[in-house]
């Protein structure tokens, strides 16, 4: 079949695989040009050809820049081609087995694209079915997920999302093994925790991608967890402007101007002009900000000042009391997100007192509310795993949508 060309469009070039009645091809779009992949399905009666129709047709409405994109569909007697984006570069699990090894930051950037991928095709009503590492290409940073499964996998048992995230907690396995062991052990620990949600070994289950793909990105962000630099913002200071080398400033700071580059007095000034225009900036908008803010609570009605301010919380540092004292070692958790909105409970709830309570205890609690929550781990002379602070006062009204901050014990 190579080099054969068919719809006077399509020339096979080079078989890439073969197995089960299913062959994968690279071949040459002769329309404008392009390199494209073409699956053979062979042997295809005419019930398997429309399932393979209606298949191409909901892959085509998945456009998304992770996953590969179908092009066409056609069926020739008992063959059927399926034409998909070309990608360059190997599969993830080819990646790893050849030793590739990834940075921490880059894997967990790499995780969020597929589960953010795998949860634009569920939001379509599109389940994989066959998701492994051998159907995701990486070419650097970059993933791309294909939906083109074999055949297998279209007449095996049918799919359902569950499923789909159960083989993302396979995927994360492997993607993780090619990470250092010892960089940053508290981020694996919340790695380890993601796949165990996901896999069932720890509850609450993860039923829904577009939760895993918050836990992922909330890892990368630095105000999520002040434990981590974001590591964007790390590059980007190493590539900040106004950049003036050591020799320079130690000329500068001496008095020594000959041996500066003519320029770098003015270069220097510029820093100068430039980090005080930041400062008063930043000065008059803080200002600005405590004044409206002022007048406004002070002419709310009483109650509405309350309500203003507790959506702040969430971001805004707790100093803790003598007992459970914050320290630089505070970890948060993994935010957990409910499929069914607190919306839809019906009718209104409190926040209920988890003072004195361990950590499970805690956590089923708020999880039998449908209410979302995140806690930081604290040293402090509690017994370790006890809840010793939270911060929405108990039996105050609870807002649908709002995450629950409480304190637990870490021990000394």
């Amino acid at each position: 079949m190579q080099n054969r060309t068919f719809s006077d469009r399509y020339q096979l070039v080079e078989r890439l695989e073969a197995s089960d009645g299913v062959d994968l091809y690279r071949a040459l779009d002769n329309s404008f040009p392009r390199n494209v992949f073409i699956t053979v399905f062979s042997d295809c009666d005419s019930s398997t050809a429309d399932f393979f129709r209606s298949r191409a047709q909901s892959l085509a409405s998945l456009t998304h820049h992770h996953i590969m994109s179908i092009f066409d569909m056609q069926c020739t007697g008992d063959t059927c081609f399926l034409i998909s984006e070309y990608r360059e570069g190997l599969t993830l699990r080819e990646t790893i087995h050849r030793g590739e090894r990834f940075a921490l930051e880059d894997a967990i950037f790499m995780a969020m694209h597929i589960a953010k991928a795998v949860s634009f095709a569920h939001q379509k009503q599109v389940v994989h079915g066959n998701l492994s590492s051998e159907m995701i290409w990486v070419q650097g940073r970059d993933i791309k997920v294909s939906f083109v499964c074999p055949r297998t996998a279209y007449t095996s048992v049918e799919s359902t999302e569950k499923s789909d995230l159960a083989s993302l907690g396979t995927i994360f396995k492997e993607l993780f093994s090619a990470t250092p062991p010892l960089y940053k052990p508290e981020l694996h620990n919340k790695i380890s925790e993601i796949i165990d949600r996901l896999t069932g070994q720890r509850l609450p289950v993860y039923e829904d991608a577009s939760d895993l793909a918050h836990d992922l990105e909330m890892l990368l962000r630095k105000d999520a967890n002040p434990l981590y630099r974001n590591f964007v913002q790390e590059e980007a200071e190493q590539t900040r402007p106004y950049y003036i080398t050591r020799q320079e400033m130690e000329a500068l700071l001496s008095g020594k101007k000959r041996a500066l580059f003519p320029h770098s007095f003015y270069k220097f000034r510029s820093i100068l002009k430039s980090y005080f225009a930041i400062f008063t900036g930043i000065l008059t908008f803080i200002v600005l900000t405590a004044v409206l803010s002022g007048s406004e609570l002070a002419s709310a009605p009483n109650g509405s000042a309350e309500k203003q301010i507790m959506p702040l919380l969430e971001t805004v540092p707790i100093t803790l009391t003598s007992t459970a004292k914050a320290t630089e070692a505070t970890h948060s958790t993994i935010t957990i997100s409910p499929k069914e909105p607190v919306s839809k409970a019906g009718k209104p709830m409190n926040v209920p007192d988890l003072s004195g309570m361990q950590i499970d205890e805690a956590e089923n609690v708020l999880l039998s509310y449908n209410m979302r929550y995140v806690y930081y781990v604290v040293s402090s002379d509690e017994l370790p795993g006890r809840v010793v602070k939270q911060v929405q006062q108990p039996d105050s009204l609870y807002k649908p949508g709002e995450r629950i901050i409480f304190y637990v014990s870490g021990g000394k």
